[in-house]
């Protein structure tokens, strides 16, 4: 019984410590950009839609304009959020530069 209440820590600690491991790389940071090409995804998806519907009924004009609506929307957002990672990512550039921490390579300012 004792050999799997070890093994069961073990594998807790191995858990926490790829947790760790994951936070340490940035991953969450870049998860929480919005997907762009999810964004074109669901442009193209909503598009066929119209397309198979093809019908003109005030009901289906209704949807189809709801829809542009949502993506016009959605778009926007995007392009402040964009617009919001640039700025911080500026300041965080000015500050390190001040701090005397930056490298002219650093990768964390020059993402493909």
């Amino acid at each position: 019984m004792k050999k799997q209440v070890g093994s069961t820590r073990n594998s807790i600690n191995q858990y926490f410590k790829c947790e760790r491991k994951r936070k340490a790389s940035g991953a969450r940071q870049r998860r929480t950009i919005p997907d762009e090409y999810a964004f074109k995804r669901e442009k193209i998806r909503v598009a066929h839609k119209e397309r198979v519907a093809g019908g003109s009924s005030s009901k289906e004009k209704g949807f189809r304009e709801s829809v542009e609506g949502q993506l016009s929307g959605i778009s926007k957002v995007l392009k402040e959020f964009a617009i919001k990672m640039k700025k911080n990512k500026k300041k965080k550039k000015q500050r390190d530069q001040r701090r005397g921490r930056l490298n002219s390579n650093d990768r964390k300012y020059h993402k493909p």
